[in-house]
């Protein structure tokens, strides 16, 4: 009887249904499904897309209004890591922190948790119901880890999150087939990227550094390039180029525009390559100097040109020119995959280091009496346009080459090749120590990689640029264009379509500057951020900037658990 019960118990447990585990789809996924709706697909073809039930898709669509609302007032980064629709008042709080933030961490402004807590508490006046309590909005400490998980900022940085190893894993695969497709050499493919480059820009252990934060109207943009540059992936062409100054014509360069004819210069008010000095870029000089080497080398103008994600890049080029495909990166797989970022623009901003110094250098050397203070105040943009030239024309082939190992391993010649970054930072030391002033002599190779680590800001200012101009979208058109460019559309590797909407202004200035409410009783002073809260590790810069070269070991990628969802 006994033995009778046990095998009735093992039946009931071998015909046990094994419970299904919860798939929680984020905001995005969300806005896919609608997406894939409004475009006439079939609950149970969505369904089977996602994998999800049927009954999954038919609540979605049934919350549609609530999921559009939600999304249209995030960020794509909050979009991918949000769930649940939220409270209206809260969500545009915390769009305006994130921005503020963003904006703060531009400025090189101190932060802290209370700040951040306190600035959330006056922005946002919100009550929710806790059975039979009424409780405020106290922005409390688990508030803050999940807003710091939505948003991807990193712990006590503040920076959103750049590397998505699992995007990056994919897309060499999906770039060779294309390649193999079409046929192209490596000649016929081109990677271009930007950067800041602030040409009067020192150490800040010197006494010019110093002395010039102390200045009455200091403002540290004033002396900011951007410079993008462009090359083929056999490293045997670098494109003139382009830089973006501030002024259509300064000052000192109206006498000598002549001389710099192998840089194209163009002028923005907020030094931003907006779609419009893109597109004029492509045309007037990507396309002519392309055209021209190819046929110097007897090859078809049919060229492959990638970008990385930014709004500005690839919407106004991918029908300009039928003969030029343009293809996209995965977003936040910069630092894993770009070219120009893995090496060449690194470079660049060494070798125009140690020209300036050089430049100083030699002056101080012809001209005694000369002071390093003068030497530096007459250093002006004509100067600094020739060490570019020169900086540019430096940049080996072997480095343009090798920069694509990441991406395209199998067009590397020389896969032991390096960067002699440590090698060029000493070389800066020795001629940063011949110059003639407070703070030179004491300059050393952690106070030279903290100067180079300060260029480019990419990551802070890019990704702002990129979440303004979604915020500037919804704000007149009252659509999600921008966030189903960069989150929704698949696959992220091409544009189908030329964006129709008009160049964007990021010069909001409603989104820039947020109006403090009146202090009420209860508001507290809010401290400065104490001093050794800042983050200064040169050590670890100058560490970051030693080991990247092409020579370490790759980057573990992590494969993608659905591939059957990116081939689609």
């Amino acid at each position: 009887m006994a033995s009778k019960t046990e095998n009735n118990r093992v039946d009931n447990k071998s015909t046990r249904r094994v419970k299904r585990s919860r798939k929680v789809m984020s905001l995005a996924n969300k806005m896919r499904v609608l997406e894939m709706l409004d475009q006439g697909e079939t609950n149970t073809a969505v369904g089977r897309f996602f994998g999800v039930n049927e009954s999954t898709i038919r609540t979605i669509k049934k919350n549609a209004k609530a999921i559009r609302a939600s999304a249209s007032r995030g960020t794509p980064e909050s979009l991918r890591k949000s769930y649940i629709t939220r409270n209206a008042e809260l969500e545009k709080m915390e769009r305006d922190l994130h921005l503020w933030l963003l904006k703060q961490k531009m400025l090189n402004k101190p932060l802290s948790v209370y700040i951040i807590r306190q600035r959330a508490c006056r922005k946002c006046k919100f009550q929710f119901q806790c059975g039979e309590k009424v409780l405020e909005f106290i922005a409390s400490n688990g508030w803050l880890d999940r807003f710091k998980k939505r948003y991807g900022l990193y712990e006590n940085k503040w920076l959103p999150e750049e590397a998505d190893h699992a995007a990056a894993a994919g897309f060499p695969k999906y770039l060779k087939a294309l390649i193999e497709e079409n046929r192209y050499l490596p000649e016929q493919v081109f990677n271009a990227d930007e950067t800041a480059l602030f040409w009067k820009r020192l150490p800040t252990c010197t006494s010019i550094a110093k002395d010039e934060k102390m200045t009455r109207g200091f403002k540290p943009g004033k002396d900011k390039l951007k410079v993008l540059l462009c090359s083929n992936a056999s490293g045997d062409f670098l494109m003139k180029p382009m830089l973006l100054h501030r002024f259509r014509n300064p000052c000192p360069l109206k006498k000598n525009c002549q001389r710099h004819s192998s840089v194209f210069m163009k002028a923005n008010h907020k030094i931003w390559i907006t779609e419009k000095l893109f597109l004029n870029w492509f045309l007037k000089c990507f396309v002519p100097e392309v055209k021209q080497y190819l046929n110097e080398n007897n090859l078809e103008f049919k060229v492959l040109i990638i970008l990385d994600t930014a709004p500005c890049d690839k919407s106004s080029i991918v029908n300009a020119d039928p003969r030029v495909k343009v293809i996209s990166i995965p977003p936040n797989t910069t630092p894993l995959l770009q070219p120009m970022h893995l090496g060449v623009l690194k470079m660049f901003m060494i070798y125009y280091t140690r020209r300036m110094f050089d430049y100083f250098a030699d002056l101080m050397r012809e001209t005694p009496k000369l002071s390093m203070k003068v030497a530096w105040k007459d250093f002006t943009i004509c100067n600094a346009l020739t060490i570019v030239e020169e900086s540019v024309r430096e940049i080996k082939q072997t480095t343009l080459n090798g920069a694509w190992q990441k991406l395209w391993n199998e067009v590397v010649t020389d896969s032991e090749s390096f960067l002699p970054v440590v090698e060029e930072i000493e070389n800066i030391v020795a001629s940063a120590k011949c110059l003639d002033g407070e703070g030179f002599e004491d300059i050393d190779s952690s106070d030279i990689a903290e100067l180079l680590d300060s260029h480019p800001q990419k990551i802070v200012e890019k990704y702002f640029r990129d979440v303004l101009a979604s915020q500037v979208d919804k704000s007149r058109q009252g659509s999600l264009t921008a966030i189903t460019q960069r989150t929704l559309k698949l696959p992220l590797y091409q544009s189908n379509g030329r964006d129709d909407s008009k160049e964007k202004d990021p010069s909001v200035e409603y989104l820039l500057t947020f109006r403090e409410q009146e202090a009420g009783p209860s508001t507290h002073v809010i401290p400065s951020c104490p001093a050794n809260e800042r983050q200064t590790s040169s050590i670890q810069i100058v560490k970051l900037w030693a080991s990247d070269s092409y020579s370490s070991n790759e980057v573990e990628f992590y494969e993608p658990q659905d591939e059957s969802s990116a081939e689609d």
